[in-house]
């Protein structure tokens, strides 16, 4: 799935990877669409805080991407169920 991110002002064509942390939560990598048609990392869109998570629940790194729970609800990527840390 093709999607669009806005950071820093600009739109950035990105994917999303499915990955695991080493304690078994959700990992979600971000990958940019270069314009030479090849991919690289952009960044990781969750962040791994050590506790264990429900299967599918993760903490999304709004330090970094500023709009990224946003993104998040546009794309229906997810939802929110209240728990910050």
């Amino acid at each position: 799935m093709n999607l669009e991110y806005q950071f820093l002002g600009e739109i950035w064509p990105i994917s999303l990877i499915e990955r695991t942390y080493p304690n078994r939560n959700l990992a979600i990598q971000m990958i940019d669409h270069l314009d030479t048609g090849g991919t690289e990392a952009f960044a990781p869109m969750t962040i791994n805080l050590g506790e264990k998570l429900m299967k599918n629940q993760a903490y999304l790194d709004i330090n970094n991407l500023p709009g990224i729970d946003r993104f998040v609800i546009e794309n229906r990527l997810g939802h929110f169920t209240g728990r910050v840390k």
